[in-house]
This record gives structure tokens, sequence and C-alpha cells, in this order.
């Protein structure tokens, strides 16, 4: 476990800010999303929750994730606000608006990241090219899971982060790699899944909620970096 606390004096500072909403005028402001800012404080994000938000559920899924290295180091966190490791790098998003070209190695780590949340029932909601950066040494690192869920049926969810993860590898620039592999096996698919889904029609109204439009447009082209996945998969690093 990589969790750790941050310096006390660092928490009571940040603390205090927050309390007399001060923040806008002492830390720089890194990012802002629907459910509040994000601060810098020498090696630290300052994550503060707006007040209306009612998903504050960030620190609870990073705290279980604290083993996975794609993710940053949680420090401290409260009711308001959550102290994290400071990403150094750029989003993806900021990189390709910057005309950098972006490598296949580093769509194959989203793909890891993706498969091992889904192999431990997390499904990786929302996961966009504003939300992952790419630090010094061209990994991939996760900065936001705030619409990340567990689940204990991941196979209602495959397709969709099936299309999620073509549309992320469209933006990449991989343009010709998905017609190559538009008739390969589904990434996720498996026969016992197509078991679960005959008997898991209530199951499905109940979560459907999380589905889209895409998820009616599938290209199943994955498969190559599967295998070499699973071959070094993960010991258990999220767990109830």
């Amino acid at each position: 476990m990589r969790e750790r606390f941050a310096d006390q004096e660092a928490i009571h500072y940040v603390r205090n800010l927050v309390s007399h909403n001060k923040l806008d005028h002492q830390l720089p402001l890194l990012g802002e999303g629907l459910s509040g800012k994000v601060y810098s404080l020498e090696d630290y994000a300052i994550k503060v929750y707006k007040d209306d938000y009612s998903e504050k559920d960030d620190s609870y899924m990073l705290h279980h994730l604290q083993d996975h290295s794609a993710f940053p180091t949680l420090h401290h966190h409260e009711d308001k606000f959550m102290i994290v490791d400071r990403i150094q790098g750029n989003t993806l998003a900021d990189s390709i608006k910057a005309g950098e070209k972006l490598s296949e190695n580093q769509f194959a780590q989203i793909e890891d990241i993706v498969t091992d949340l889904y192999d431990h029932g997390i499904v990786a909601q929302d996961l966009h090219l504003n939300n992952m950066m790419i630090d010094h040494d061209s990994n991939i690192k996760v900065i936001d899971v705030g619409r990340f869920f567990h689940t204990d049926y991941p196979e209602l969810y495959q397709d969709i982060l099936e299309d999620h993860l073509n549309l992320t590898q469209y933006h990449m620039g991989f343009f010709s790699s998905i017609k190559d592999k538009l008739k390969k096996k589904k990434y996720y698919g498996s026969s016992s899944h197509r078991r679960y889904r005959k008997h898991s029609s209530s199951d499905y109204r109940r979560h459907r909620h999380h589905s889209s439009s895409s998820s009616h447009r599938k290209r199943h082209y994955y498969g190559s970096s599967s295998s070499h996945h699973r071959r070094h998969k993960r010991k258990g690093f999220f767990s109830f």
C-alpha cells in the first residue's frame, strides 16, 4: 500500500484555506471539473469538492487503487477535500493540442489500465483525454476516478468500455489500426459473459442509466494486448 499522510502542517494549512474559502487567492488553480477544483501546493494536488456536488467518492475509490501504479498516491482526505501527489506532465488532450505524437504503447497502457480495473469489477466510467496524463517517463496516469464504480457484474458494461477505448484510440490518432482490428474477437468477450447476459435483465435495468447511445455502435477490434496483460496480471488491489 502506497498511501501515506502528507505533512501535518500542509494538511492544517489546506484545511484552513478551505474553511475560510481562500484557496482561489492563495494557491494556483490546476483545473476544474464537475465535482470541484484542483489546486497546486508544492508537490501536491489539492482537490476541493463543490458544495452542491453529491458524488464525493474519489478518495474512497482512490484509496483502494493505491497499489496500482497508474494512480496518484492519496495522502489525506476529508469531507471537503483530498490531497494527492501532483503528477508532473500534460494531459492527453493538451498533448494532442500541442501537436505531440502519441505512441501506441501509451494507448496499450490505457487498455491495460481499463482491463486491470475490469478484472476486479471496477468500471472506468468517464475515462477521457482530460483526466489522463503522460508523466515525464511517458507513463499514463489517471488523475480523476470520480465516476469509477465497483460492480459485481462488470460484464454489463463491456460494450460501453470498448466504445470508449475505440474513441480514445481514434482521438490519439491511430486511425488505420481500427480498420485492421475490426474483425477480431471482443476484447472482454467470453462464453461466461454470454451465459450471464441471458439471466441478467433485472440487473441490467438497475444499471442501465450508466449506458449511452454509443454502446449501439460497436466496433470490436481488440485482442492484441489482452493476452499479454493476462500473463502479467497483478495480484488483487481492490477489495471491499
